[in-house]
């Protein structure tokens, strides 16, 4: 199961989303990503875009979007949150493995 905390900029208020059937094809997907973010000169912005794009996959939810992503995700938690959606996704982590995404 993955699971991310978004602040609602309107409200202020965290939403709290979850996924609970992982396809293949997000396994495949992840171990991509993660190639690319491990490679020597990766492109940052391009990683963060990918990163973003492979959790609003993922979480397959019309409130999960690329714009709640970056507006309900600090600066500091949206590197965390992509490592944690993708361990959760490629190795099977859940949150007592894994820390919990987007949670402070």
């Amino acid at each position: 199961m993955i699971k991310i905390h978004l602040t609602n900029p309107k409200t202020g208020k965290k939403e709290t989303f979850t996924q609970d059937y992982i396809k293949a094809r997000y396994v495949r997907d992840g171990l991509k990503l993660n190639a690319e973010m491990t490679k020597e000169e990766s492109d940052n912005l391009l990683v963060l875009e990918k990163g973003i794009d492979f959790i609003v996959t993922v979480m397959d939810n019309p409130k999960v979007t690329e714009d709640t992503i970056l507006d309900g995700i600090s600066n500091e938690e949206i590197w965390p949150l992509i490592g944690t959606v993708l361990r959760g996704v490629v190795y099977g982590q859940d949150e007592d493995e894994s820390q919990e995404a987007g949670k402070q």
